[in-house]
Parts: C-alpha cells; structure tokens; sequence
C-alpha cells in the first residue's frame, strides 16, 4: 500500500502519530465550551447571530470597542440582512439578500459646493459597475447619513436578489432608521 511505502522510504518516521502530540478536540471542546465561544467572539472570529425575525436586532457588547448592528428586515418582499460596523476612519455596511458581499462600493463626502449643500463621491470596489439602481442606493445612504452629521467615509456592499427602486428606497430607509452613526 502507499503507507507502506512511504514507511520504507521514510525508516526513521513513527507509524502513528505520537499519542502526546494529539490532541482530542471534541473532548476539549465538551469541557468549556462557553469559554472557547467567547474567545472567539473576543478575538471576532465569529459575529453575533444574525436576528432571525423581522425587525429584530443585535448590537455589539459593552465594552466592545467597535459600534456593530446587526439586524433583518423585509425590503422588496425579501428577508434583508443589514451589518453596520463604525470604524475610527470608515463605516461598514453590508445589506445582502443573498447571503454575499455582492458589488462593493466606496462613498465618501466631497465637501459642500457654493450653494452649500455636500457632495458624494461613488466608487464601485468590486463587482458589477453597470447597475445604476445600486449606485442611487449606496448614494442615498450617503445622503441621508451625511444629513445625520456622519462625515466619515462608508464602504458599502449590496447583495440584493433583485434590485428595484421600491427595494433601493425600502433600504435607504431601513438603513436611516436603523445605524451606527446616530
């Protein structure tokens, strides 16, 4: 057989695996498994459970040091998942009906022009560039954000399942109503 081989080839290596270097991870999982969960969620190797009801929602914990919201909502009669993350230099958002990133996009705010009022800067990070119904989105989030007196740049990812204008204003709004920055 290829062990057997190998064994011949190797003559010096052990034909198991040493018992002191193994390591029985069921056993040691069984015996704290409260702790092993929160070193993870400490370390954010794992998130927060994603509500799984309508208007449902989870925050970070006291104490953490970066504002998580994590919650669902029904937009365009689809179950939408909403991640909100406030960074020191950018927020995060990821909105996704299908469970991926999607098109990526970076918004930042210009300045105010001579009348007063800002502008927004849209740039597509990855994925499709051809979708103006997700460049008005991620522009109305700016907007009503900026409008809120959040100045920071936002990356946003949209995952959505079908894009319409009645979705693209069901979640600007859901995302007003509902964010890390006010």
């Amino acid at each position: 057989s290829d062990r057997q081989q190998l064994r011949d080839r190797c003559p010096g290596t052990p034909r198991r695996f040493p018992h002191h270097l193994r390591r029985n991870t069921q056993a040691a999982a069984a015996r704290h498994p409260e702790r092993d969960e929160m070193e993870a969620q400490a370390l954010g190797l794992t998130a927060p459970p994603v509500a799984s009801t309508s208007g449902e929602r989870s925050d970070s914990p006291k104490g953490f040091p970066l504002r998580t919201r994590i919650y669902r909502k029904d937009c365009g009669g689809t179950a939408t998942d909403f991640s909100l993350t406030a960074y020191a230099d950018a927020t995060l958002l990821f909105v996704t009906q299908t469970g991926t990133a999607g098109t990526v996009f970076r918004a930042a705010r210009d300045g105010a022009a001579d009348g007063g009022s800002a502008t927004y800067t849209t740039q597509v990070l990855l994925g499709t560039r051809d979708n103006t119904l997700l460049t008005v989105c991620v522009r109305q989030i700016v907007e009503q954000a900026g409008a809120k007196g959040h100045v920071k740049p936002m990356i946003i990812g949209l995952g959505l399942k079908q894009p319409s204008p009645q979705a693209i204003r069901e979640v600007a709004q859901a995302v007003a109503e509902d964010n890390v920055w006010s």
